[in-house]
């Protein structure tokens, strides 16, 4: 596959706490999407230390294997190891207090797809005019959804959609979800931080790639369409697109 990304700051964030992180692992790739949280350095620090660390520290043992479920052990183990590290340093520097940061990967070979998540940085598999959210946003809105408290539609504009009930780095200890995918020959897998998809509906969102004539293209634009939606937090995307494309 074809991997295209691109991040921006938006239209109202002084820094930007996103970041992302794609290696190729054997004859697979890894794509790392984070979003940090807890103030200026603190999340530029969550955000870039934990992109950077996952990928270093599965790309060996992810390089011999294609496997999914030995890759979710290798993946989960990573994200727990750094998130100990994050909650270490938060502790002892009080410039890092309440550092935090999501994460959303996928471990992508030719047999099928691992995606896995913390937080509400979310995964979207678009295909033949359809668009189909991977991952479910650890987020307080999230939980009212699923209690019937209230709407999806409502839930896009409720004051609290921005509160996540999981992050690296605030608890000694996380558990993210895991997902195993089958893409077939066209599909696209997009990874985004919410500063997409809290400012693009999922038609906008497929719409958008779906028109597109490149990979590069097509995040270029959803980021010209976040910002031009109000652009209200930094936004990053990477998008997994069939190599002829």
């Amino acid at each position: 596959m074809h991997v295209s990304a691109l991040t921006d700051i938006g239209l109202t964030r002084s820094d930007n706490q996103d970041a992302y992180k794609v290696i190729e692992v054997g004859r697979n790739l890894l794509a790392i999407v984070c979003d940090g949280m807890g103030g200026a350095k603190a999340g530029n620090v969550a955000s870039r230390l934990t992109a950077d660390e996952v990928a270093e520290l599965t790309r060996d043992e992810l390089s011999q294997t294609e496997d999914i479920k030995d890759a979710r052990s290798i993946i989960r183990r990573a994200m727990r190891t750094v998130n100990r590290k994050l909650y270490r340093m938060a502790k002892n520097d009080p410039n890092l207090t309440g550092m935090g940061t999501t994460i959303v990967c996928a471990f992508v070979t030719d047999g099928g797809v691992l995606v896995m998540n913390i937080g509400d940085s979310r995964a979207y598999v678009i295909s033949d005019g359809a668009i189909e959210q991977v991952t479910r946003d650890h987020s307080m809105v999230e939980e009212m959804i699923r209690n019937g408290q209230i709407t999806r539609e409502e839930s896009r504009s409720h004051p609290g959609k921005h509160i996540i009930t999981m992050a690296i780095g605030p608890d000694d200890d996380i558990l993210p979800d895991a997902y195993e995918l089958t893409l077939k020959k066209e599909d696209r897998l997009l990874l985004c931080t919410d500063g997409l998809h809290n400012m693009l509906t999922d038609e906008e969102i497929l719409e958008t790639v779906s028109g597109a004539g490149s990979g590069d293209e097509a995040c270029r634009q959803l980021i010209d369409a976040a910002n031009a939606h109000g652009g209200r937090d930094n936004i990053t995307a990477v998008l997994c697109t069939p190599a002829e494309v």
